[in-house]
């Protein structure tokens, strides 16, 4: 048996209980729309996860830039290189409210940082100019 039918096999067994949840990785496609020639424009979508809704005294925890190119009539063509970081927070663990929330768990931010200058290079060179 290869190792594509044993994990078909387990997935089959593990969702047929009522214990577990098979949850499969996304794998999103990098090109959306042919490019016809167009003119493109760049932009970044941003999602930030936080450990509250108070921007005074909640923290962010996770950052994710995707940027894309699209054109003016609204066609998305392609996604270009995402940018994702976590971070443990100062103020303390994350709830348990929170962690249903956004998935993030203590465990997945511990010892992490945001590192500005680490996703820079890494964000889009746009036409005329790099957005950070």
């Amino acid at each position: 048996m290869n190792s594509e039918t044993s994990t078909d096999t387990l997935i089959k067994k593990l969702e047929g209980s009522s214990e577990y949840k098979v949850l499969k990785r996304l794998s999103p496609p990098r090109q959306y729309n042919t490019p016809d020639g167009t003119a493109t424009k760049t932009a970044v979508y941003l999602d930030l996860e936080t450990t509250g809704l108070n921007y005074e005294t909640d923290e962010i925890i996770e950052i994710a830039l995707v940027p894309f190119r699209y054109s003016t009539d609204g066609k998305v063509f392609e996604l270009l290189e995402p940018y994702n970081e976590l971070q443990e927070p100062k103020s303390g663990p994350i709830s348990e409210e929170i962690t249903k929330i956004t998935g993030i768990t203590n465990e997945m931010v511990k010892g992490r940082r945001i590192d500005p200058e680490n996703g820079g290079d890494k964000l889009v060179h746009g036409s005329g100019g790099i957005f950070r």
